[in-house]
């Protein structure tokens, strides 16, 4: 990419694998992978199309059936699916709590254009869910956030508010959230 803190060119390719086995003092054994990819293209001057896929999966192995719940993915919130409460998609307990899954499905499309100076804005569409069990992906439930943003470039990076609308919330979710954060969302 052409720019660490706000790009508008390029490609990032970003994997990560974790391992865990009882023999190395642990209390389950499991591998968990997670792929991400985003790229960058500039459609004119200064529009840019901003999108990123990633996908993760955790699989216990040796007798494990479970993994600790600091190992397991969340999603939702201002860093993965606008519109949705932080870690607020995918499984629930039985008190409404967030419990994380083993796998994890988020993709987003973001068009970024300037406005006037240093202020810029954005509309986005985010799409996702986790999933409980062995990896496996339903893309007939995914959660969908969209909506406006705005940022101003800073430089530390830009500055940013979003408006995230929740399209599919189950029974409960609110309607959309507003969030604010420094740095683009991806």
């Amino acid at each position: 990419r052409d720019n660490l803190l706000n790009p508008t060119r390029g490609i990032v390719l970003s994997g990560e694998l974790d391992h865990s086995n009882t023999a190395l003092i642990s209390t389950e054994s499991f591998f968990k992978l997670l792929l991400e990819g985003r790229h960058y293209y500039a459609l004119w001057e200064k529009v840019i199309l901003a999108s990123r896929l990633t996908v993760g999966g955790i699989q216990p192995y040796a007798g494990s059936d479970s993994v600790p719940s600091n190992v397991r993915f969340f999603a939702g919130g201002p860093g993965s699916i606008r519109g949705y409460a932080p870690n607020r998609v995918g499984p629930l307990d039985s008190q409404d709590r967030p419990i994380g899954g083993d796998s994890l499905l988020v993709g987003s499309v973001e068009l970024r254009f300037p406005i006037s100076g240093d202020l810029g804005g954005v509309v986005f569409v985010d799409a996702g869910n986790v999933y409980s069990g062995s990896p496996a992906y339903d893309l007939g439930d995914l959660r969908v956030g969209v909506g406006p943003g705005i940022r101003y470039n800073t430089p530390i990076g830009p500055f940013r508010l979003d408006f995230g609308v929740a399209v599919n919330p189950r029974s409960g979710d609110p309607f959309g959230r507003l969030d604010f954060s420094i740095g683009q969302a991806f």
